[in-house]
Parts: C-alpha cells; structure tokens; sequence
C-alpha cells in the first residue's frame, strides 16, 4: 500500500510505535540482519530505520512493508504484539492497529498461526477518488477480498476485475496490485492475507 500510515490519534499512534520497535528489532536480529544491511536490501534510509527502532518516526505504511517485505515475514510479525484470546471483541472503528491514507483506512483485526501458513484479518474502508496501489509481496502470498458495500476494481495490475457487495475475489499478490472504489460511496470490505509457511516465524525468540 502506498504512502498510507498508521492511526492517527497520538496515544494509539504511540502504543503501536512501541510494538512496531521491539518487533523489529527481534526479527532484524533473528534474521542476523544489520540496521546497514536492512536499510540496504529495503531502500530505506538508515535513519529511517534507526526510528523505527527507537519508537519513534511514525512511518508510513509503505515504509512497513518494504521492512516486512525483505525481512520475510507477515505485516502482523511487525505490528502483533501477542497471539489474541480465543474469544475477542474489536468494536468498529475504535480499536486495532490502524493504516490511513488518502483513500483507504485498515485496520488490522487478528493473525491466525495455521499448520500451513499465517492468516492476517484486516477490515477496509476505501474512498473514491483515488487508486491504491498494493506491493508486490513475498513469493506465495495471496490476497482474498469479499466486498460489503459499494463497487471496487481490485486485483493485479493486468487482471483487475469490478467486484460488487457480495462478490470475492483472490489473486495472487506477489505482484503489482490495486484497489480504487467506483462509486460515490465508500467501499467497506474485508481482506485476509495469506502467507505461505516459509513466513511462519513461530522459532523467532520474543522480546521481553
């Protein structure tokens, strides 16, 4: 996603900064990966880098991705602090780690360690009037949407398709991707995010 950043409001900003540090440095060093290195195979500035792992910066969403991204791992390895209860209420539109943009707002519900892969719950709320364009992710990674208000092109770049309220769709996303909304009103959908077992870092040490 593109130039898109976390939620906004400071004390929630803050709190998921504090996640974003300590998960990034643990999965930097069991990747024996230096901060120089890092910043080297994402394009990212050291210093970039170097705020992230203070907790401090507010970087964009695009900016976590290019970190989850070469790092190999799940977008919710980064911004997950703990496995969530068995029985969890996220009520709309005031909790769960926020992504912001022009015209796209997420929020990251839960991550669900499977015996073949991660799956990541994410509920979107998607503007007209602009496109949103979606990394392409690690080999293996797929995207499944399932649309609940409103009309949406999304898919590959060179095999989109218009989805209406009940429609789903699932393509590949280890490559170039979109989402845009058609109509005049606002696009709520759900998205989960597959990845492959090869991205499943449950051998990673925690931070304590």
């Amino acid at each position: 996603m593109t130039e898109e950043k976390l939620g906004s409001e400071p004390s929630t900003q803050s709190a998921i900064d504090a996640v974003l540090a300590r998960n990034l440095k643990r999965v930097r060093k069991a990747r024996g990966m230096s901060l120089a290195a890092l910043a080297r195979d994402s394009g990212l500035a050291r210093a970039t880098l170097y705020q992230m792992e203070a907790g401090s910066g507010n970087p964009t969403i695009d900016t976590i991705w290019a970190v989850s991204n070469t790092l190999q791992v799940p977008f919710s390895e980064l911004l997950s602090e703990d496995e969530a209860p068995a029985v969890q209420i996220i009520r709309a539109e005031t909790e769960g780690p926020n992504v912001v943009g022009a015209t796209l707002v997420g929020r990251l519900l839960r991550r669900f360690r499977l015996s073949n892969g991660v799956l990541e719950l994410l509920h979107l709320r998607i503007e007209p009037g602009g496109i949103t364009a979606g990394h392409a992710h690690p080999e293996g990674v797929f995207e499944h949407v399932l649309v609940m208000q409103g009309k949406l092109r999304t898919g590959p770049d060179d095999q989109q398709a218009t989805l209406e309220a009940g429609d789903y769709a699932s393509f590949r996303a280890d490559v170039p991707h979109g989402y845009e909304a058609l109509a005049k009103e606002p696009v709520l959908a759900a998205l989960i995010m597959e990845y492959p077992p090869t991205m499943d870092l449950t051998h990673l040490p925690t931070m304590h």
